[in-house]
């Protein structure tokens, strides 16, 4: 009878461990589920954030460009930039690695008076004349939470204007001048018993030099931000932000502002190396690799 009990306490206690065992295991999968969702679901408003960042930084760089070539849009830079699309291939150089992409139909790009009225974009900057970079971007949400909430997407937009730059004209270099000729002029000695002999006396006179015309205050020449130190050498991001700096230029005109140190600069735009420029509103973009 004793031996009976024994054999039904213990079958008793088996049968209630496995079924803690059990339970245990469909908690732990129920909550396994709930905290995937809401770790996915993070990520999601993450990926949101990180495009509409990308969107506003890519509508500045455009608009930084069409200060300084108004009408040079033609949609997006699918390859090398051209002197027609300077402010489309600024925005795909912004954007690059980002995983955010624009097609020309998502970018406009106006002019505006100071009114705020529409007009007509020049080939050239005026004085009255503002750039706008308006971007609209349509975001798709992953999570079926987000989905449920807020819909399939939502659309991002960024605007950003800038003043057009009217600047002075390039300083030229003085052509030198020509160096008047010396004239010897002969002076007779004349001897009873010798020769006349002339000699002549040249007077030397200094060639004037021609020596380049500086750049007025708040102007400096634009550093070739390309070509390294070294003729033909490449130079990184890096090493032409601080060729910029070192020129007197602003640190805020220069694209991109921060990080991608190591990589290759391909080109620079606007390209006016060598031009006088103002140190405090001309503004460039580099591109890279």
């Amino acid at each position: 009878m004793l031996l009976m009990l024994r054999r039904r306490r213990a079958a008793y206690r088996l049968r209630r461990s496995t079924q803690s065992q059990g339970q245990a295991l469909v908690e732990f999968g129920v909550v396994s589920i709930l905290m995937i969702m809401i770790l996915a679901t993070v990520a999601d408003f993450g990926r949101l954030f990180y495009a509409q960042i990308t969107v506003e930084n890519a509508a500045r760089a455009g608009a930084m460009v069409a200060a300084r070539a108004p009408d040079s849009y033609t949609g997006e830079c699918p390859g090398a930039p051209t002197s027609t699309n300077k402010i489309g291939c600024a925005i795909v150089a912004e954007s690059r690695g980002s995983g955010t992409t624009f097609s020309p139909a998502e970018i406009e790009v106006t002019c505006v008076d100071f009114a705020g009225t529409v007009v007509s974009c020049g080939a050239s900057p005026e004085i009255d004349k503002r750039s706008k970079v308006t971007i609209s971007k349509t975001f798709g949400f992953i999570m079926p939470v987000l989905t449920a909430i807020v819909g399939n997407s939502i659309t991002m937009s960024a605007s950003a204007a800038a003043d057009q730059q009217s600047l002075p004209p390039a300083s030229t270099f003085a052509p030198p001048t020509a160096a008047p000729t010396a004239t010897p002029t002969a002076t007779p000695t004349a001897a009873p018993t010798a020769t006349p002999t002339a000699t002549p006396t040249a007077t030397p006179t200094a060639t004037p030099t021609a020596t380049p015309a500086p750049c007025v205050a708040g102007y400096a020449p634009v550093p070739d931000l390309v070509v390294g130190a070294t003729p033909g050498s490449p130079e990184t991001v890096a090493e032409a932000r601080a060729e910029w700096l070192t020129a007197g230029f602003t640190a805020n005109n220069f694209s991109p502002r921060t990080g991608l140190g190591t990589k290759t600069v391909l080109t620079q735009i606007p390209n006016d190396v060598g031009y006088c420029k103002s140190v405090t509103t001309y503004a460039v973009t580099v591109t890279y690799q």
